[in-house]
């Protein structure tokens, strides 16, 4: 079965590959104004780890290792805020409860503030740039094998019987 005149597992290859990209996107556009605001408004403050807490999530029929530090932080005018971050498995060992996480805030709304425990998103520019080129070059070798290679698999060299 073709559409548009692509094969069919080729074009819900493509079709899966966009709506990805497209959701990451999504994600992007939404965060891009929360983050420029932090960086061009943003006061920072030190905040106290309260509470760190992990168990285990069931996603999809794999359970994972979920693991959330909360904290506190007072503001320039005094008044305290609560928030939480996802950790990772590095960032995790490093941290004790009553320890220092530095946070940025928004004076006029200190309940928008992100906690820069790590560097958090230096690596995603290797999503963008990786992620296509991965979605990619899985559809062409698709292609290309489904195109040369419909029979039964060659051996190489060729074997001689008899």
């Amino acid at each position: 079965m073709r559409i548009f005149n692509i094969p069919y597992k080729a074009f819900i290859t493509g079709l899966t590959s966009l709506l990805i990209l497209g959701g990451m996107g999504w994600i992007e556009i939404v965060n891009r104004p929360i983050l420029a605001a932090l960086e061009r408004e943003g006061v920072p403050a030190t905040a106290e780890i309260t509470e760190m807490v992990a168990f285990w999530h069931l996603y999809r029929t794999v359970e994972r290792p979920f693991k959330r530090v909360y904290y506190v932080f007072t503001t320039a005018d005094g008044q305290e805020v609560e928030g939480s971050r996802t950790q990772t498995k590095s960032e995790w060992r490093r941290l004790r409860i009553g320890g220092p996480v530095e946070v940025v805030y928004l004076p006029d709304r200190p309940h928008i503030h992100s906690a820069s425990i790590s560097h958090g998103y230096a690596g995603r520019w290797m999503i963008w740039l990786l992620l296509p080129l991965m979605l990619l070059c899985a559809g062409l070798s698709r292609w290309y094998w489904r195109r040369n290679y419909t029979g039964p698999p060659r051996l190489w060299p060729p074997i001689q019987l008899g």
